[in-house]
């Protein structure tokens, strides 16, 4: 039979098929099943998973406050389950800088930057050049949609920084009005307590080594750079030396906190994300003060979003293409069943099996691409639309609601297969039944 032929007996048979338009509609949904929930699904989850396992979300503070944090507490935490380090810090941790030159040209006068140390073994995701480890002291990496005049800025898309033309260049930094930073002392009553400590800013030089990876879901900002923990300590030990302080005096309360690990600040690092309330609850049982809210945040709704996206889009295409096999088994059966005498017919005039198999196909294969084109088309619609939205907004945390383009078209390759093979599938299951008709059973009524 040529295919021709095989189509026209395909769309008569189609006009009488009483199940097509429930064979169309359901592969339409499984199309949007496949594309456009797994799409939101993935992108989600995907966005989800980047933010618990930012070490800035692995992290929970810990302070003296309530009780000191001698060796025995400290590796009393340390053997916690999900506690995977714990790492003290003495210096600023996080800075407002102001860009004074690059490469000993002025730089604009609204450019300026937050500096973060690094805590303990944390590493950033280099997109570009080299890592922290991996270079001198008074080192940096800025972020990969890099803004130093991020106050000023009315959205992220007017950012008109190449992040790694910077590489090599030297930043000249100054903190913003004052160096500032926040130390714990022995109160008269014998309390710990905090204050921070104003000291004139100074001056200093940082080499851009590299680019780290800045996800939608981080926290902090497009003028964010990291700098090592020991460049970290050394600029606040000269700003402290600057304004007089003798970090080898027993009686200075600054220094008494320089030199001592129990009245500093400590991070915990988790080795799990969703392991915090056990271990804060551990750790306040030891008596210890533990921050409640860890330097992240996402929204609890964003992680049972992508839950559910991805759970219904697996269990609900599978269902749909079970629900499909057995429409078009039944609709297989009925054909065969109320036209028995036709199809003898064909084979008494020379028809073989593979001929009534090829139309059959074609008839149960149209619908199906019928149903695929409507779903394609729907789903496309929807993520082009939505993308559009969200990649329109001036906040950049809502990039990481824009699926990935690439993502969708495997996707919609793959419905695009499956389509085609369910029918397909279906054929097959139905050749036995096929080969049974002869061509005397032309004689049937039925």
């Amino acid at each position: 039979m040529k295919n021709y032929n095989a189509k026209f007996l395909a769309k008569a048979n189609i006009a009488g098929n009483t199940k097509s338009k429930a064979i169309i509609i359901i592969i339409a949904i499984f199309v949007i099943s496949v594309t456009l929930f797994t799409s939101y699904g993935t992108t989600l989850t995907s966005g989800v998973t980047e933010f618990k396992h930012d070490y800035k979300s692995l992290s929970v503070e810990i302070t003296p406050f309530k009780k000191k944090l001698d060796e025995s507490v400290i590796n009393t935490i340390k053997d916690m389950d999900h506690v995977h380090n714990v790492f003290d810090y003495k210096n600023f941790l996080y800075e407002d800088f102001d860009i004074c030159s690059i490469d000993s040209k002025k730089a604009p006068s609204n450019w300026s930057v937050y500096a973060y140390s690094l805590i303990g073994d944390e590493k950033r995701n280099v997109v570009a050049g080299k890592n922290l480890d991996e270079s001198p002291t008074y080192s940096c990496i800025i972020p990969s949609m890099f803004c130093p005049y991020e106050d000023d800025l009315d959205s992220y898309k007017n950012v008109d920084i190449d992040p790694k033309s910077l590489i090599g260049k030297t930043f000249t930094i100054s903190a913003s009005d004052r160096f500032e930073l926040l130390y714990n002392f022995k109160d008269e009553y014998g309390d710990i307590s905090n204050e921070f400590y104003h000291v004139p800013p100074l001056k200093f030089n940082l080499k851009i080594v590299g680019v780290y990876y800045s996800p939608p879901t981080t926290y902090i900002g497009l003028d964010s750079i990291y700098i090592s923990e020991a460049t970290a300590d050394d600029i606040t030990k000269r700003e402290l030396e600057a304004a007089d302080i003798d970090l080898s005096s027993k009686t200075n309360p600054i220094s008494i906190w320089w030199n001592n690990k129990k009245l500093r600040n400590h991070y915990i690092i988790l080795d799990d994300y969703d392991s915090f309330p056990e271990v804060y609850n551990k750790v306040s049982d030891l008596g210890v003060d533990c921050t409640e809210v860890r330097d992240m945040e996402i929204y609890e709704s964003i992680p049972i979003m992508a839950s559910i996206l991805s759970f219904s889009s697996v269990y609900l295409s599978a269902a749909l293409i079970i629900i499909c096999i057995i429409i078009i088994i039944q609709s297989n059966m009925d054909t065969i069943i109320k036209r028995k005498g036709e199809l003898g017919l064909l084979k008494a005039i020379g028809y073989r099996n593979r001929d009534i198999f090829k139309f059959l196909f074609y008839e149960h294969l149209s619908l199906t691409i019928k149903g695929f084109l409507i779903g394609g088309v729907l789903s496309t619609a929807t993520i082009l639309t939505l993308n559009l939205v969200f990649s329109n907004k001036d906040d950049y945390g809502y990039l990481m609601y824009v699926v990935d383009w690439k993502l969708f078209a495997v996707l919609i390759l793959l419905a695009l297969i499956t389509s085609i093979i369910i029918p397909l599938i279906c054929q097959i299951f139905m050749l036995k039944k096929l080969n049974k008709i002869q061509p005397k059973d032309a004689m049937n009524s039925r």
